[in-house]
C-alpha cells in the first residue's frame, strides 16, 4: 500500500517534486488564458477602432451618396472629369478603408471576422472608389496612394476566398424545417 506520508527524505524530495510539477502546469494553463484574454482584449479594441473609423456619419453618408450614385464613373475611368466635391468625398472614404487595410496587414484587425462582416461592401466600394483613386494618383502624382485599400479591396479578398467557406459556415448554421427547408439563419436565432 501507498503511503502519503513520507518515511524518509527522498520519499519527501519526491513530493516536492510532483507539486512542484503541478504548481507549473497550474501556473501554465493560468498564463495561457491570460494570454487568450489579452488577445481577445487585442481584437476587441482593433474591432471597436473599425467600427469607429467606418462607422461615423460622414463616412456612412459617402458610403451611401457612392453606392446610390450613377454608374457613370465606373468601369475603366471616370467618363466625365470628376467635380472636386466628388474626390473629396471619395477621398475621405478612401482613407477610412485605406486605415482598415493598413490594420489588416499588420495583422491587428482579426481578418476572418472582417471577411464575414464587410467582405461584400469593400469589394462594392474598391469597385466604386477604385477610378477616382486612379484619377488622384495620376493628377497629383502620388503612385501609393490608398495602396491598402487596393490591397483590402483586391489582394485580401482574393486571398480570404477559399478560407471563407468553412467560416461562413460556423458563422451561419443551416437549420432544416420540414415546411421550407435549409434556410440560413443566423447563429442563436
Amino acid at each position: 500500500m501507498i503511503s502519503l506520508i513520507p518515511r524518509n527524505l527522498t520519499d519527501l524530495a519526491s513530493f516536492a517534486q510532483i507539486a512542484q510539477t503541478i504548481v507549473v502546469v497550474v501556473g501554465f494553463l493560468y498564463g495561457k488564458r491570460q494570454l487568450d484574454e489579452l488577445v481577445k482584449s487585442r481584437h476587441l479594441e482593433a474591432v471597436r477602432e473599425l467600427i469607429k473609423e467606418l462607422g461615423t456619419p460622414e463616412i456612412r453618408e459617402i458610403r451611401t451618396w457612392l453606392m446610390r450614385a450613377p454608374r457613370e464613373h465606373t468601369g475603366s475611368g471616370p467618363r466625365h472629369a470628376p467635380t472636386a466635391q466628388d474626390i473629396e468625398k471619395v477621398r475621405k472614404l478612401a482613407v477610412a478603408y485605406d486605415r482598415i487595410g493598413l490594420l489588416v496587414s499588420l495583422g491587428i484587425v482579426p481578418e476572418k471576422h472582417l471577411y464575414a462582416f464587410q467582405k461584400d461592401e469593400v469589394r462594392q466600394l474598391w469597385g466604386e472608389c477604385r477610378p477616382f483613386i486612379e484619377h488622384i494618383r495620376r493628377t497629383e502624382h502620388r503612385p501609393g496612394y490608398c495602396a491598402h485599400f487596393e490591397y483590402l479591396g483586391d489582394s485580401w479578398l482574393r486571398k480570404l476566398e477559399g478560407a471563407a467557406d468553412p467560416l461562413l459556415r460556423r458563422v451561419l448554421r443551416l437549420r432544416r424545417s420540414p415546411r421550407d427547408g435549409a434556410k440560413p439563419t443566423v447563429r442563436g436565432q
